[in-house]
């Protein structure tokens, strides 16, 4: 059993001390010259031994100076362990204290490597390259992700009486706007590549960080480009000349404003654009290419060469009192090169959606669900006939309720089925036939058979009329879902 420590115990308590200050009030009416220099007392926190086999409490004294203290209390474990704390857990972690906000200026001089010089431009209402620059413009976004991912490296560990062999690997100098203050760290590898030693300026103290936390001050100077590849506005474009991989090709043009219109209204009219060939097309696809076209921004500009393929998506783009602008695209892995621009860069996945969707009338079966009276399926030498009743029920031509929600689906997709993309097929090609499905209206006058075809090469593709087409899978899924009623169903 634990007992309370005797004159001898008190004296083995461990000293830990808590300072603070206290002065005679009357000096604050005294004039500051002649105030007296103030006292400054001392409390002093003593922990002992534990009252308990558990440890969960300890014994404590709390006095003023270094009269030890009658009064013994206890203190809880938790609040033993808080003050147990090394020097470097009393670190600020941080590989730089400047707030990134407050950075006017980051120079980073890199071994072996040009210079990585930023400047905030008021003036110019952004970010610039300092010095001689590389020759582009620097991309905002690019620019600040990099000085906040620098503000947000801490140490993993730290190196008392760090002695640096050599030149640092990067020399970091960060100027603070207002103050002109600047903030300077050397950054060294480590001997085993996965880790940086960070050295602030007059300090001895090395910080360990994360080879990865120091990557992006080591890129090339071109991933800090400005993104914006080609700076147009809608307005501006006359044609657009869309070559997809698949040899599929689509030409679009716009009519000029009437010559009497005014002036002020020309650019509004000039936006009515046809597909060359047909007399409709798919209008909302279209304008959401020209939106992600003004401006057309890279992903990332890459850092390596870039062969494109001879099948590269080509895309034309016409503007008025310029040269055509032709992006070509490699639809496998998204890089891209453009005329004009010395570099290749990658496009996003959101735009290449674009340059290989399809841009010709993807309605296929111009029905409403009230349209349509009965389906019938052929497969594998069977074939189900499916209505619907007069209670809205799918039933087959015996009266038998089919799967409804299955039937349900497959009425849906079949009124006003679209094509995902239209196909050419090659002259080897021979698709087979897996399941037929003919539409009959509810006129009596009109059906339409729709073919689901399989062959090599050839994923969810089936034919109806003169057309062969890819489809969605939600829509392939429910031409091929079988009509069983459910063994669940059944029992209902």
């Amino acid at each position: 059993k634990a007992q309370a420590p005797d004159a001898d115990s008190e004296d083995s308590l461990q000293d830990q001390q808590a300072e603070g200050q206290g002065a005679d009030s009357s000096a604050a009416t005294q004039p500051a010259a002649t105030q007296p220099a103030q006292p400054v007392e001392r409390y002093t926190l003593r922990i002992g031994s534990p009252t308990d086999l558990k440890e969960e409490q300890f014994f404590a004294t709390w006095s003023v100076g270094d009269e030890v203290s009658p009064v013994i209390f206890t203190i809880s474990k938790s609040k033993v362990e808080s003050l147990r704390k090394s020097v470097d857990d009393l670190r600020d972690p941080r590989m730089i204290t400047s707030e990134p906000a407050e950075v006017q200026e980051l120079l980073a001089v890199r071994q072996g490597l040009p210079d990585l010089h930023l400047i905030r431009s008021p003036q110019q209402g952004g970010i610039i390259f300092g010095g001689n620059g590389p020759g582009y413009d620097v991309d905002y976004s690019a620019a600040t992700d990099l000085i906040d991912s620098l503000a947000k490296v801490e140490a993993v560990g730290y190196v008392p009486n760090f002695k640096p062999q050599g030149e640092p690997a990067v020399k970091l100098s960060l100027t603070l706007r207002g103050t002109g203050l600047t903030e300077r760290v050397s950054i060294y590898p480590a001997d085993d590549g996965s880790e940086y030693l960070t050295l602030r300026e007059s300090e001895s103290v090395a910080y360990r960080v994360p080879a990865d936390a120091i990557k992006p001050l080591l890129e090339p100077l071109i991933v800090l480009r400005d993104k914006t590849v080609l700076d147009l506005k809608p307005d501006q474009i006359t044609s657009v000349t869309l070559q997809r991989d698949d040899g599929a090709r689509f030409v679009f043009t716009r009519s000029a404003p009437p010559a009497t219109q005014p002036a002020s209204t020309q650019d509004q009219q000039a936006g009515e654009w046809k597909l060359t060939g047909f007399d409709a097309f798919e209008e909302q696809a279209f304008k959401d290419l020209l939106t992600a076209l003004t401006p057309l921004r890279a992903e990332r500009w890459l850092t390596e060469s870039a062969e494109l393929p001879a099948s590269a998506v080509e895309l034309t783009v016409e503007v008025a009192d310029a040269s055509p602008r032709v992006l070509r695209v490699d639809a496998a892995t998204r890089r891209a090169r453009i005329d004009g621009v010395d570099a290749a860069f990658e496009i996003p996945a959101s735009l290449l959606d674009k340059l290989t969707t399809e841009y010709r009338p993807r309605t296929l079966l111009p029905l409403t669900l009230d349209q349509v009276r009965e389906v019938v399926l052929e497969e594998g030498g069977q074939t189900l006939t499916v209505r619907r009743d007069e209670s809205d029920r799918y039933v087959n031509d015996a009266g038998d309720e089919v799967d409804q929600e299955t039937a349900g689906k497959l009425f849906d997709t079949l009124a006003g089925l679209q094509a995902q993309r239209f196909i050419t097929l090659s002259a080897d090609a021979a698709p087979q036939t897996t399941r037929r499905i003919t539409v009959k209206t509810r006129d009596g006058q009109t059906s339409y058979q729709l073919e689901l075809l399989e062959a090599q090469g050839l994923e969810r593709a089936a034919h109806l009329s003169d057309k062969t087409f890819s489809l969605s899978q939600s829509d392939w899924d429910a031409l091929t879902a079988s009509l069983a009623k459910s063994k669940t169903a059944a029992k209902k």
